[in-house]
C-alpha cells in the first residue's frame, strides 16, 4: 500500500469506520494535560492529521508511523507540523524494541485499518502494549473478514494471476476464516497484559458508486498489482470486478455494495 496520493483520495470506507470508533470511544478515554499519542499504520497521513488530531481532547505530541517509506514521505510532505511527526516503522520487525525506539512511551495508541495486514497478531499486540505507559489506552479498528480477501484467494487460484500471488496468505486478514474473531482478538489483548474494556466484531456495509471508484480503491491497496505487467493490469482489475459481480455485489444501477466485518477493540494498560 504505497500509492499515497491515490490512497488518500480513495479511503472513504476506512475514514468512515475510524471516525465512528473515535466518536464512540473518545469520551470514555482519560485525557491527561500532556498526552503523547501514536497512530500505527498512518498511511498517507490524512486520517492522522484530519480526523485523529481534531478528535484528541489533549496532546503534547502525535506520531504517525507506517511500514511504507513512500507513505511516510508523502505524510511528512503534506501533514507534518509542530508536535505532529511521521516516521517509518515496522511494528513486527525482528529487531524492533519498542522502548528503545520510543523510551518515553505513549498515553494513547491508535490504529485504523492496519492490523489486518499483520500475520503475527500475538507479536503485534505485545509490541503495542509495550509502547503504552501504565494507564495508557489503545483503540484499534481493522478488518476481520471482507470480500477483498475472498477475491484475493480466488484470483490466486486463477492460472493467469497465480504466478503473481504466490504469497497471497500474507495479505489476507488472519481472522478471515475465524468463527469468533472477537474472542481471538480479546485473547491477544489479554495475553499482552491489557485490560479489555470493549472488543467486538461488527457487520458493516459500504457501497461504491461505480466500478471506477472500486478500481481506484483496489489500486490504492492491492499488493499484487505492481507485480503484474502494465499491459495486463487492467485485465486483472476487470477480473477483480467480475468476482464482485459473481458474489452478487453489483447492483442494477452500477453501484457496488459489499458486507464486511470489522474488529474494534478498546483496551487499557
Amino acid at each position: 500500500m504505497h500509492k499515497a496520493q491515490l490512497y488518500s483520495s480513495a479511503n472513504a470506507l476506512q475514514t468512515r469506520d475510524a471516525a465512528a470508533a473515535l466518536s464512540l470511544y473518545r469520551d470514555a478515554m482519560s485525557w491527561p494535560d500532556e498526552c503523547d499519542v501514536l497512530d500505527v499504520g498512518c498511511g498517507s497521513g490524512d486520517v492522522t492529521s484530519q480526523l485523529l488530531l481534531p478528535a484528541l481532547k489533549s496532546y503534547s505530541s502525535l506520531t504517525g508511523v507506517d511500514v511504507s517509506q513512500q507513505m511516510v514521505k508523502y505524510a511528512m510532505s503534506k501533514y507534518q507540523q509542530p508536535n505532529v511527526t511521521f516516521r517509518y516503522l515496522d511494528i513486527v520487525a525482528p529487531d524492533f524494541r519498542p522502548r528503545d525506539l520510543f523510551p518515553r512511551g505513549f498515553h494513547k495508541v491508535f490504529s485504523f485499518y492496519c492490523l489486518h495486514w499483520i500475520s503475527d497478531q500475538k507479536l503485534a499486540f505485545s509490541n503495542l502494549s509495550e509502547l503504552l505507559l501504565p494507564g495508557g489506552e489503545l483503540l484499534v479498528v481493522f478488518l476481520a473478514s471482507a470480500p477483498l480477501f475472498t477475491i484475493y484467494e480466488r484470483l490466486a487460484k486463477d492460472s493467469t494471476w497465480s504466478r503473481y500471488m504466490k504469497d497471497v496468505s500474507k495479505f489476507v486478514s488472519p481472522y478471515q476464516h475465524v468463527a469468533n474473531p472477537e474472542d481471538e482478538l480479546k485473547s491477544h489483548l489479554l495475553d499482552s497484559g491489557l485490560q479489555v474494556k470493549d472488543c467486538k466484531c461488527i457487520l458493516q456495509h459500504f457501497s461504491y458508486p461505480s466500478a471506477v471508484a472500486l478500481k481506484n480503491a483496489i489500486k490504492a491497496v492491492n499488493p499484487f498489482l505492481d507485480r503484474i505487467p502494465k499491459d495486463q493490469q487492467e485485465d486483472y482489475l476487470n477480473d477483480y470486478i467480475f468476482e464482485y459481480g459473481d458474489m452478487g455485489y453489483i447492483n442494477n444501477d452500477g453501484t457496488i455494495a459489499a458486507n464486511y466485518k470489522v474488529l474494534v477493540a478498546f483496551a487499557a494498560k
